[in-house]
């Protein structure tokens, strides 16, 4: 099931990735990242920690697609430079 739900993602970002560029936005600052990627990036090990900051909107999910929770690249970075602020 998670090969399945990467895969799936993989083919989701290289569909994506060409329609970020030709709308003129930076494909790397807007690359859209699943949880355990948003997870791993930030140095979270429960995702109930993502749905928190969801809530107190820290980090909003970008959206979701097939069930699975996106994250923009740019808002994670925006997130993790705030933590290191405090």
């Amino acid at each position: 099931m998670e090969q399945l739900a990467q895969r799936t993602a993989s083919i989701v970002l290289d569909n994506l990735k060409p329609l970020l560029e030709a709308m003129g936005r930076p494909a790397e600052d807007e690359k859209p990242l699943t949880k355990k990627q948003t997870m791993e990036l930030l140095g979270l090990k429960n995702p109930t920690t993502l749905y928190k900051w969801a809530k107190t909107k820290k980090l909003v999910p970008y959206g979701k697609i097939g069930g699975m929770t996106y994250y923009k690249r740019s808002d994670v970075d925006k997130a993790l430079e705030n933590s290191n602020k405090h």
